[in-house]
């Protein structure tokens, strides 16, 4: 697909450039709890487009299949208003505030690589940051 304002910012590309986009809709104990939005870097995603996500974590697959290390991530959380569209994949009701948004842009060797959104239910998902 084509890159966004927000999407070409995070990942360092012209407005308009190629980005893969993988969609990953999160369960606990069956359950949706999370929708996760990836855009990809090209050039990121030639070396991970064949791996199979559904039986590996991503990061797993990048760091032990193409040596590719997340050596840093930018994240921004807000709250916000569930999409029609991520309610009804998330099973809540449209306008229901999704807790947090996160927008997070992932770095290997300081380049950009991934640009990520995701959206959860606010009755089933809980962040937790310890800073020291």
């Amino acid at each position: 697909m084509a890159a966004d304002e927000r999407t070409a910012a995070a990942l360092h590309i012209e407005l308009g450039s190629d980005v893969a986009f993988v969609r990953r809709l999160r369960y606990d104990d069956k359950e949706p709890f999370q929708l996760v939005d990836s855009y990809f870097h090209m050039d990121a995603w030639r070396q991970i487009a064949a791996a199979d996500f559904d039986t590996h974590p991503l990061y797993d697959v990048f760091k032990d299949s193409f040596g590719l290390y997340i050596v840093h991530a930018d994240e921004f959380l807000r709250a916000d208003l569930a999409s029609k569209a991520e309610a009804k994949l998330l099973t809540i009701p449209a306008g229901h505030v999704g807790d947090p948004v996160g927008a997070d842009c992932l770095h290997v060797r300081d380049r950009p690589v991934e640009y990520r959104r995701s959206v959860g239910r606010c009755d089933r998902y809980h962040y937790h940051v310890r800073l020291q």
